[in-house]
């Protein structure tokens, strides 16, 4: 592999949290499919064209299953979860995924909305009640 994988380190960082970093439309003209090297220290290869991430979301030969073979490059330093629907191949995620799916379609999600406003609203009313500042989303 050649030395860009020293050059590249991922997560690229952001420069505005909500933003995707300035990087990624640079490698897009300039080197689409690059190498890089993972947190972990491993090294990977990161697409920036949507034709070439479609192909890899997609194309059979590059399997989610293969993030459970032995020494397997790792984004992080967690074990991925093989039963998150995340981490299937098909025939496996297409059935899981046509079940979410019948369950959270737009109409099942509409019908859902008035109860999910009306938790998020009393989740808020109660942070904003409380008296700790800064207050961490995750534990409230």
């Amino acid at each position: 592999m050649s030395t860009d994988a020293h050059e590249y380190k991922y997560p690229i960082p952001r420069t505005v949290p909500t933003d995707p970093p300035e990087e990624y439309a640079r490698l897009r003209e300039s080197k689409p499919v690059c190498p890089i090297t993972l947190a972990t220290g491993d090294p990977a290869v990161i697409v920036t064209r949507y034709s070439d991430i479609k192909t890899v979301l997609s194309d059979t030969r590059f399997s989610r299953s293969a993030l459970f073979t032995p020494g397997a490059p790792r984004a992080q330093l967690a074990e991925p979860d093989q039963d998150s629907i995340i981490s299937m191949d098909p025939p496996r995620h297409t059935k899981l995924r046509n079940l979410i799916n019948r369950a959270f379609g737009p109409r099942r999600v509409a019908h859902m909305r008035p109860r999910m406003q009306s938790l998020t609203d009393e989740l808020l009313d109660d942070m904003i009640k409380s008296e700790q500042r800064p207050m961490d989303l995750n534990e409230h």
